[in-house]
């Protein structure tokens, strides 16, 4: 998330990057829902439905406004706005990895509702959370009359589930480390923090947390597949999901939900490597 309105634009390298991204995967290998919140994510931020699309200032999320003015509509377009065209290109290349990995493991109909509990949920806990500060800790309520926006704290909240259809001895490497891959997300916010300060250490926080929220009470509902939860918390059978299913990368069909994108090189069936895979460590929008 950042807190600076976006700048005017010509013509722009960053999103002639993420068309020619899009068009090296192809429009027909992006499942439906990831390619329907690319969507919404451009057209917002190239204004192309100004009737129904707010200003900046009004959908930016200010946690002030929620609670005082009632602007809830914050929680939801905040998401969708963006500081620039790199942070636009960061995120929506990270979304576009996430999403051909995860949807198709889950589910689109699942993956729905997944993206907008992260959505909304990251929204809630950053209001819950700038207003405890607020109250009980002035010098850290920074976030309180900020104006953030960005889709990285969704991505985040994908990235911990898509990581519990890994399994629990899996290596990731972030940067210059390697650590469990269960805990990458926690390497990540740390790094991310370092590279980009200027970033909402909260807002991605916020989104881990709804990450970890949604595996721990729909991993235990029966609503995923037999083994997705065990396999996150390091019971069951290692290395695979929904009942014996192999999580490593095969390249049988359209959607196989291990394959990965056009574009990305895996060095090893047991390790990747973020920065290679354009992660997009170095923005949490």
């Amino acid at each position: 998330m950042y807190f600076r309105q976006r700048r005017g634009r010509g013509a722009s390298f960053p999103l002639a990057l993420l068309a020619m991204r899009i068009f090296s995967i192809g429009l027909e290998n992006i499942p439906p829902i990831t390619l329907l919140f690319l969507g919404a994510n451009l057209a917002v931020h190239l204004d192309i439905l100004p009737t129904i699309t707010p200003y900046f200032n009004e959908a930016c999320l200010t946690p002030w406004n929620v609670l005082n003015l009632h602007e809830y509509h914050r929680l939801f377009w905040s998401a969708l706005f963006h500081a620039s065209d790199m942070h636009l290109y960061y995120n929506l290349s990270s979304w576009l990895y996430k999403g051909r990995l995860l949807e198709p493991r889950i589910g689109s109909e699942m993956f729905l509702f997944t993206t907008i509990f992260c959505l909304l949920g990251s929204s809630v806990l950053y209001v819950g959370i700038s207003w405890i500060l607020f109250h009980y800790a002035p010098g850290l309520a920074g976030s309180y009359h900020s104006c953030a926006v960005g889709f990285s704290a969704v991505l985040f909240g994908i990235k911990v589930i898509l990581q519990t259809t890994e399994p629990p001895n899996r290596v990731a490497h972030v940067m210059w480390f390697q650590v469990p891959s269960k805990y990458a997300h926690w390497a990540e916010l740390a790094i991310v923090q370092i590279i980009a300060p200027h970033a909402s250490f909260l807002g991605h926080l916020c989104g881990i947390l709804t990450g970890l929220l949604w595996v721990r009470v729909f991993g235990q509902s029966g609503f995923l597949p037999p083994g997705f939860y065990n396999t996150f918390f390091g019971r069951g059978n290692r290395g695979q999901v929904g009942g014996g299913v192999n999580t490593r990368p095969t390249r049988t069909g359209r959607f196989t939900p291990v394959v990965a994108p056009s574009g990305y090189r895996r060095e090893s069936s047991h390790s990747y490597d973020p920065v290679q895979e354009n992660e997009g460590l170095r923005r949490r929008y």
